[in-house]
């Protein structure tokens, strides 16, 4: 049955290529059954379920049965025209999901394969004005790494958003190109460059989408937004475009998520064409007064994800030392701030009461973004002193002082006895946190292979 479903498949294929029935056609190839075998004629082309991409190849030798596994961005692919009508529209919808609108489309795109060896190192961009507006050539190698196929889809997305209401080419910072390509390689490149019928199966948590950003951006200084608009040679360069492809997602990501980030983004697309410096049109649709204002935006930005994991908990470091503030406190009597277990039975009852009120209630707010490592230990903290401020009769309205010394000094002295336990385990923990990886941080693994900005013709140098 399969066998026979197969043949009818391909022969139902052949037969929409010649007679122009591409509704039958692509519906078999978007269901994964014909696996993109057969040769597109050259005088024939694909066209997408929108209707805005048109396929076409000069690939004149079948491409194999099988598909390479894709479990990095840098593995290379090899395209069909199926495949690529495919990834085109899979990509468009998740292109437009970020943006947070419907297919408005005015330029059509043709997508263009050209065989190993007669087809360029990089895809090929050309935009042509015509009467009724522009239309847009890609020229794709038959194989190409996963993250460039995405890549260039995405670049010719952002282009025609950009310039349908313009008859004046546009240049797309950027940023903005390789930070919306890495948001959408970062949350679904696996299964957009996998073919249709093949499962992605993840045995834990959903991969984190900012992993490799957040590991990159903690031992490296993030780029300045100014650095991220014009950025010099050798920030495109080694690491640096590493470091770049990291501030462009975290950035990207930023912007659509504030409370009008998607609708935002869009009119920035739209303010593009009417200015030659692509910061002011960013000052226009994201409403800050200044550059200044934009500098400290990113900078609260910057250092909010960098102390954050991806359930958005301050890392181990960080939780450590807020935890280590909490618990020094203030007395007339010494010059600097003391571990509350060492000067809490030096106050009196009535400020001991306001103090220790404060440190739970800063434990509770700690707790909840604390990384699980520490989550218990300061629950230990609370507990400890909560168990005291009740048996010294702090929780009652006015706190009595009628308890004899005998019981005053029994539960101070298990206080004490509790919280100099404690700092024990948090100074082993603090020791795993320098030797090895601690849970709020995430390890960095090795970085691919440099590749430089393509797609869209960029104002940059050319990079080696």
């Amino acid at each position: 049955m399969i066998r026979w479903l197969h043949h009818f498949a391909r022969a139902a294929f052949v037969r929409g290529l010649h007679q122009g029935g591409w509704g039958v056609a692509l519906a078999f190839t978007q269901s994964g059954i014909l696996h993109g075998a057969v040769v597109l004629p050259a005088d024939r082309s694909l066209l997408s379920t929108s209707k805005q991409f048109i396929v076409s190849s000069s690939v004149v030798r079948p491409a194999p049965n099988t598909f390479e596994p894709v479990h990095s961005a840098t593995n290379t692919i090899t395209l069909t025209p199926g495949r690529v009508v495919i990834l085109a529209e899979r990509i468009k919808t998740l292109y437009l999901r970020l943006l947070g609108t419907t297919d408005q489309w005015s330029g059509q795109i043709r997508l263009h394969l050209a065989p190993a060896g007669a087809a360029p190192a990089v895809p090929e961009f050309q935009r042509t004005l015509y009467q009724d507006g522009w239309q847009y050539q890609v020229t794709l190698p038959e194989r190409m790494a996963a993250v460039d196929a995405i890549r260039v889809m995405v670049d010719v997305l952002l282009e025609e958003t950009a310039q349908r209401y313009s008859r004046r080419a546009t240049e797309i910072p950027l940023w903005l190109r390789v930070g919306m390509a890495e948001m959408i390689w970062a949350s679904d490149g696996a299964s957009l460059t996998s073919p249709a019928n093949v499962p992605v199966v993840f045995d834990t948590l959903h991969p984190d989408p900012f992993g490799e950003a957040r590991a990159l951006l903690q031992i490296h200084t993030p780029y300045t937004f100014g650095d991220l608009s014009l950025p010099a040679r050798r920030q495109l360069a080694g690491e640096g475009w590493h470091v770049f492809r990291a501030c462009a997602h975290v950035l990207t990501a930023e912007l659509l998520l504030r409370p009008d980030g998607p609708a935002q983004m869009r009119e920035f697309l739209r303010q593009l064409p009417r200015y030659r410096n692509s910061e002011l049109a960013f000052l226009t649709a994201f409403r800050f007064e200044n550059m200044l204002a934009v500098e400290k935006w990113w900078t609260v930005v910057q250092a909010q994800f960098r102390s954050r994991d991806r359930f958005r908990r301050w890392s181990t470091p960080l939780s450590i030392k807020r935890l280590e503030e909490v618990l020094m406190l203030e007395t007339p009597k010494a010059a600097r701030p003391q571990r509350l277990q060492q000067v809490v039975g030096e106050l009196k009852l009535g400020d001991q009461k306001s103090r220790l009120v404060q440190v739970l209630f800063q434990l509770r707010a700690l707790q909840v973004n604390a990384p699980p490592t520490l989550v218990k230990l300061i629950n230990d903290y609370h507990d400890a002193i909560l168990n005291y401020h009740q048996q010294r009769g702090l929780d009652s309205l006015s706190p009595a002082a009628a308890l004899e010394t005998s019981r005053e000094d029994i539960i101070l002295t298990n206080l004490r006895s509790q919280l100099d336990r404690l700092d024990t385990i948090l100074v082993d923990i603090s020791l795993v946190g320098e030797t090895g990886p601690a849970l709020g941080k995430t390890a960095a693994a090795d970085p691919p292979p440099v590749r430089p900005p393509f797609g869209l013709p960029a104002k940059l140098p050319q990079l080696p």
